[in-house]
């Protein structure tokens, strides 16, 4: 993990890779918490709750504060749930799903009435 001494901050910036180096984690009360020995106990992070599409050009991350803020439950970058279709989602805007970063966004076709 990279340090940001200032903030009191550890991070893990994320990609997609070799599937063999994959990130592991586990679902607990909304966070996405790493069960990785390098990261373990990180959660996922929106960077600067940039929940927004492409995540205003930051990647995703592991992240874990020292004063023991990372569960804080009003950061709301940091809550996901699984949408029925199986995708991970932002809890508070689930409409924003996690991707592959650099693929043209398509717009959904409309609702059938």
């Amino acid at each position: 993990p990279k340090r940001v001494k200032e903030w009191r901050l550890s991070y893990v910036q994320l990609d997609l890779g070799d599937p063999t180096k994959a990130v592991r984690v586990r679902m607990t009360d909304g966070f996405l918490i790493s069960a990785d020995p390098e990261s373990k106990s990180f959660l996922l992070d929106v960077p600067f709750d940039k929940r927004e599409v492409g995540t205003g050009g930051l990647p995703m991350a592991l992240v874990s504060f020292d004063n023991g803020k990372t569960l804080d439950k009003s950061a709301k970058g940091r809550h996901f749930s699984i949408t029925p279709k199986g995708h991970i989602a932002c809890k508070e805007t689930p409409e924003l799903v996690l991707g592959y970063r650099g693929l043209p966004v398509k717009a959904a076709p409309p609702a059938r009435a």
